[in-house]
């Protein structure tokens, strides 16, 4: 995946652990800085005020925070947003405009969703 520069930020939020670890451990091989948590807090904490080019978010936690709320902060400072999901929640109408990856998932998933969100952020689709 070279959608973006090595060293981009690129936040993680999935409350299943091996999960988590997974799509960690396929980013940074890729070469990206990966914040990757299992509650919004945990997320607001491990970003410290900045904000990621990327958040990969699970679209249910269950107690875990409000995701939703979550993307809409992320999404208005510029963050590119994928959902992944098990439970195939409904997505507010107004974050229907990111990619829902099902889980379970591969890398041959979450990358080609990951590059169309950004190509869909630089106005290329």
């Amino acid at each position: 995946m070279r959608s973006l520069p090595a060293g981009t930020l690129v936040l993680v939020l999935e409350d299943e652990p091996l999960i988590r670890i997974d799509i960690d451990a396929m980013l940074r091989d890729a070469g990206f800085a990966i914040v990757a948590v299992d509650t919004v807090d945990g997320a607001r904490g491990g970003l410290a005020g900045q904000f990621p080019r990327v958040a990969i978010l699970d679209a249910l936690l269950p107690g875990g925070g409000d995701t939703f709320a979550f993307a809409r902060e992320l999404a208005a400072a510029g963050t590119a947003i994928v959902f992944v999901t098990g439970y195939s929640p409904a997505i507010p109408e107004d974050l229907a405009i990111f990619p829902v990856v099902e889980k379970p998932f591969t890398p041959d998933d979450l990358v080609p969703a990951i590059s169309a969100v950004l190509r869909r952020q630089r106005g290329e689709i």
